[in-house]
């Protein structure tokens, strides 16, 4: 049986997207939008996340 070789892209997108998961409860990987009323740092990460995502369904 031959063994699949492991991309290691696919590998840190999976990493980034758990840790994003985890520390953010987000499943975007993406910087965002800031809206200009939101600070820019880590504890709105999620919410500029969702912003972005919002922005790109309308």
């Amino acid at each position: 049986m031959k063994k699949k070789k492991l991309d290691s892209k696919e590998i840190g997108l999976e990493v980034g997207l758990l840790i994003g998961r985890y520390f953010l409860q987000s499943d975007d990987l993406h910087y965002g939008y800031w809206e200009p009323d939101v600070p820019v740092d880590l504890l709105h990460c999620a919410e500029a996340q969702k912003a972005y995502s919002d922005l790109l369904l309308k």
